[in-house]
């Protein structure tokens, strides 16, 4: 459905996805300790009450919004579906198996590096919240320049810069290191609308069931 009022701009509505998504993750932790402090463990299901909101307003303003393009209403059986997938999906394992990886070693390893080099408690906790500000950055501007330049462009830029960057964080201290993890979150997140938006581009007749196979093995 994203896709579908994304029109022409398909890497700029997948951009403002991503962002929604980043902004979920930045929040959530605040909005649930704030929920405990205020309301106790016992009263955090009240917290459900803006989801359910939020999920009425949606339905009310997307009811009639069809999730395909008219010219690709008909159904398309699945496993046919999934068997014409492989030509880009394979190419596409290798990139979201790398970049799992990553996003594995920065999240669980960065705290950590920073505190042995002697960093403060404070700046090792701030470092992550870099990293996902810095990222949703990368993920709204992402796919709206891939609209301009070229989904391939911007993937190859993103798929080479990104180690390049990982690996002058490693080799530096100090300062100079949150100018780099900026860079590495931009770099690192930006991707991932353009991928979405090659996925759905290569299957407009499918797009939904393209996006949860992608979204499945990332």
């Amino acid at each position: 459905m994203a896709g579908r009022l994304s029109g022409h701009n398909l890497g700029r509505g997948m951009s403002f996805w991503m962002v929604g998504g980043e902004l979920g993750r930045v929040l959530g932790p605040l909005v649930i300790v704030s929920g405990i402090e205020l309301l106790g463990i016992e009263g955090t299901p009240w917290l459900m009450t803006g989801g359910i909101l939020a999920s009425l307003v949606l339905y009310v303003l997307l009811r009639d919004v069809s999730g395909r393009p008219p010219e690709t209403e008909g159904q398309i059986p699945w496993r046919h579906a999934i068997q014409g997938m492989g030509p880009v999906f394979m190419p596409l394992t290798g990139i979201v198996a790398a970049r799992a990886f990553m996003s594995a070693s920065l999240t669980t390893y960065l705290p950590i590096d920073l505190k042995e080099e002697g960093v403060a408690l404070w700046l090792v906790g701030a470092s992550v919240s870099i990293l996902e500000i810095a990222g949703t950055a990368g993920a709204l501007l992402g796919g709206s320049i891939s609209d301009r330049l070229g989904r391939r462009v911007v993937l190859l830029v993103s798929t080479v810069l990104t180690p390049l960057v990982m690996f002058a964080f490693m080799w530096t201290d100090g300062w100079t290191q949150f100018p780099l993890l900026l860079l590495l979150g931009f770099a690192f997140l930006s991707v991932t609308p353009v991928v979405m938006a090659i996925v759905q581009e290569s299957y407009p007749e499918n797009r939904a069931l393209a996006n949860g196979l992608y979204m499945a093995m990332s």
